[in-house]
């Protein structure tokens, strides 16, 4: 955009990860581009985290530290004080993946009313990664991707005239970004940008590590894909591999045997869809 400078609110949530963010902090300091807006939502955390947010003020418009009804909740309170052409979500423990992340995605935009997305890099362990969705990406490979998969929370810009008004549905506690991100699609269109924006950890809320929450994952997904009418068997059976090879080798395999196996293991999917 030539006519104005592109706001942009970062959104960061945090609870009990003062080492996370500090590093997400730090990797939003240095960013060249420097019209942005950093809001904090700190879930009342006693780890530390409230007094590296105190030491930050320079960089955060906003902050507050206070209990909530979880993930999506944070997130809510984080969209209700944004200002941004657009927002993105960069959570404790996210970083970009480089310093001039925003200016390079800044140069891409044409439309503010447009859902933008990019690839993430998805770290393993220190010596496995991959990204999600396959850098240099055309349009044809873009669409095939959206049939299985969504674009990574982390990767993505939101637009104002879509997050002014929607908000994340309390009713899911594990899919609910995937709610928001089909909504966000469906309603603004969406465009690629051909560059890496994010690394972050795998793992998090979305990973079935018990039984119960392996449940509550597919329960969830299998009630968003038919609200969304996405809903298939085909898809239905993936989720449900997908979701019970990582668990299963969770409890199986030692952290650095297993990360390496689901980082090759995506790897290798991740080509398949494009073949």
């Amino acid at each position: 955009m030539n006519d104005k400078k592109v706001l942009i609110s970062i959104i960061t949530v945090n609870l009990n990860n003062a080492d996370g963010l500090m590093n997400t902090i730090e990797s939003v300091r240095c960013q060249t581009y420097k019209n942005y807006e950093y809001i904090i939502i700190d879930g009342n955390s006693i780890d530390g985290s409230r007094n590296i947010i105190k030491r930050n003020k320079d960089i955060i418009f906003y902050s507050v530290s206070e209990t909530d009804s979880g993930l999506f909740d944070a997130m809510n309170k984080g969209l209700e004080k944004s200002n941004g052409d657009f927002v993105l979500f960069l959570n404790s423990g996210d970083c970009f993946i480089d310093n001039n992340v925003l200016k390079d995605i800044i140069n891409t935009i044409k439309k503010l009313d447009t859902v933008y997305f990019g690839c993430a890099k998805i770290i393993n362990n220190k010596d496995s990664y991959y990204l999600f969705p396959n850098i240099n990406s055309d349009e044809t490979d873009i669409i095939k991707f959206l049939k299985y998969y969504r674009p990574n929370h982390q990767a993505i810009l939101f637009p104002r005239n879509f997050y002014k008004t929607a908000r994340y549905d309390l009713q899911y506690k594990i899919a609910g970004d995937e709610d928001y991100k089909i909504r966000a699609i469906k309603t603004c269109g969406y465009v690629f940008v051909n560059k890496v924006f994010v690394s972050f950890m795998l793992g998090g809320l979305s990973f079935p590590d018990s039984i119960e929450k392996f449940k509550r994952i597919i329960n969830e997904c299998t009630k968003i894909d038919k609200i969304h009418d996405m809903y298939s068997f085909r898809n239905h059976i993936r989720l449900l591999l997908n979701l019970f090879i990582k668990y299963l080798f969770k409890k199986l395999l030692d952290e650095k045997s297993y990360s390496t196996l689901i980082g090759y293991k995506n790897k290798r999917n991740n080509k398949k869809i494009f073949e």
